[in-house]
């Protein structure tokens, strides 16, 4: 990005019309790139499980929004083992 702002920059400096044009053209490949990204993950489903402070951690992601569900259930040490 900081590449593209120094483009611009230098075209306005030295009135290139050139460097303005392909200047602009990378910034609407940047905003393509970025677009395809969102979209993916805007699509994404994961589940997640893991341990932590002894207790079971369920997260349920589907695109930007996650749910955290929690096992406060403590089992005894015996138990664990199994």
């Amino acid at each position: 990005m900081y590449l593209i702002q120094i483009l611009l920059l230098v075209a306005f400096r030295k009135k290139s019309f050139v460097r303005l044009v392909s200047g602009l053209l990378l910034i609407i490949f940047w905003q393509i790139i970025n677009l395809f990204t969102h979209i993916n993950a805007n699509e994404r489903k994961m589940l997640v499980i893991y341990d932590m402070q002894d207790q079971m951690n369920i997260d349920v992601i589907e695109g930007y929004s996650a749910r955290l569900m929690i096992d406060r259930y403590k089992p005894k040490f015996s138990e664990r083992l199994k």
